[in-house]
Protein backbone atom coordinates (compact mmCIF):
# COMPACT_ATOMS: atom_id res chain seq x y z
CA UNK A 1 0.00 0.00 0.00
CA UNK A 2 1.02 3.04 -0.99
CA UNK A 3 1.22 6.22 1.48
CA UNK A 4 -2.07 7.47 1.90
CA UNK A 5 -2.36 11.03 0.88
CA UNK A 6 -4.62 13.96 1.33
CA UNK A 7 -6.50 13.13 -0.81
CA UNK A 8 -7.72 9.96 0.40
CA UNK A 9 -8.09 11.81 3.95
CA UNK A 10 -10.49 14.39 2.19
CA UNK A 11 -12.22 11.70 0.89
CA UNK A 12 -12.75 9.77 4.41
CA UNK A 13 -13.70 12.78 6.00
CA UNK A 14 -16.59 13.23 3.62
CA UNK A 15 -17.86 9.88 3.84
CA UNK A 16 -16.94 9.49 7.60
CA UNK A 17 -20.89 9.01 8.67
CA UNK A 18 -21.16 6.02 5.73
CA UNK A 19 -18.57 4.43 7.16
CA UNK A 20 -20.57 2.25 9.62
CA UNK A 21 -23.06 1.39 6.52
CA UNK A 22 -20.68 0.44 4.50
CA UNK A 23 -20.10 -3.03 5.85
CA UNK A 24 -24.05 -3.67 5.21
CA UNK A 25 -24.65 -5.29 1.92
CA UNK A 26 -28.02 -3.09 1.47
CA UNK A 27 -25.35 -0.04 1.29
CA UNK A 28 -25.90 1.31 -2.38
CA UNK A 29 -22.85 3.75 -2.68
CA UNK A 30 -21.00 1.59 -0.91
CA UNK A 31 -19.06 0.04 -4.46
CA UNK A 32 -18.89 3.92 -5.72
CA UNK A 33 -16.76 5.12 -2.25
CA UNK A 34 -14.44 1.68 -2.42
CA UNK A 35 -13.75 3.40 -6.27
CA UNK A 36 -12.03 6.25 -4.46
CA UNK A 37 -10.82 4.62 -0.95
CA UNK A 38 -10.14 1.18 0.09
CA UNK A 39 -10.89 -0.95 2.64
CA UNK A 40 -7.47 -0.74 4.48
CA UNK A 41 -7.53 2.83 3.82
CA UNK A 42 -10.42 3.53 5.79
CA UNK A 43 -8.96 1.22 8.57
CA UNK A 44 -5.80 2.92 8.75
CA UNK A 45 -7.60 6.41 9.14
CA UNK A 46 -10.25 5.43 11.10
CA UNK A 47 -7.97 4.03 14.21
CA UNK A 48 -5.55 7.26 13.71
CA UNK A 49 -8.39 9.70 13.63
CA UNK A 50 -10.10 7.99 17.23
CA UNK A 51 -6.97 7.51 18.42
CA UNK A 52 -5.99 11.16 17.85
CA UNK A 53 -9.31 12.41 19.33
CA UNK A 54 -9.04 11.12 22.45
CA UNK A 55 -6.13 12.39 22.72
CA UNK A 56 -7.47 15.79 22.17
CA UNK A 57 -10.21 14.96 24.87
CA UNK A 58 -7.35 14.80 27.36
CA UNK A 59 -10.14 12.78 29.88
CA UNK A 60 -7.81 9.57 30.38
CA UNK A 61 -4.84 8.59 32.40
CA UNK A 62 -1.47 9.00 31.24
CA UNK A 63 -1.29 5.08 30.80
CA UNK A 64 -4.55 5.43 28.45
CA UNK A 65 -2.75 8.21 26.70
CA UNK A 66 0.08 6.54 26.10
CA UNK A 67 -1.59 3.62 25.00
CA UNK A 68 -2.97 5.40 22.05
CA UNK A 69 0.16 6.88 20.81
CA UNK A 70 1.68 3.35 20.72
CA UNK A 71 -1.07 2.65 18.28
CA UNK A 72 -0.94 5.72 16.26
CA UNK A 73 2.97 4.81 16.32
CA UNK A 74 2.20 1.43 14.96
CA UNK A 75 0.05 3.07 12.14
CA UNK A 76 1.33 6.28 11.07
CA UNK A 77 3.91 5.68 8.71
CA UNK A 78 0.88 4.36 7.00
CA UNK A 79 0.00 7.90 5.63
CA UNK A 80 1.82 11.54 4.54
CA UNK A 81 3.05 13.76 7.25
CA UNK A 82 0.47 16.37 6.15
CA UNK A 83 -2.17 13.82 6.49
CA UNK A 84 -0.72 12.97 10.32
CA UNK A 85 -0.87 17.04 10.70
CA UNK A 86 -4.79 17.09 10.15
CA UNK A 87 -5.57 14.28 12.13
CA UNK A 88 -3.67 15.26 15.00
CA UNK A 89 -5.44 18.63 14.95
CA UNK A 90 -8.48 16.99 13.91
CA UNK A 91 -9.92 20.10 12.33
CA UNK A 92 -11.89 18.97 8.95
CA UNK A 93 -12.45 22.58 7.63
CA UNK A 94 -9.53 23.31 6.93
CA UNK A 95 -8.69 21.16 4.47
Amino acid sequence: MMLIGIDKLKIFWKHYDDFELIYDGRYVNVDEILKKISREEINVLEILDYNYSLIRQNNDSIELINSYREKIEEYKGKVTKEVLDYLEKGEKSEI
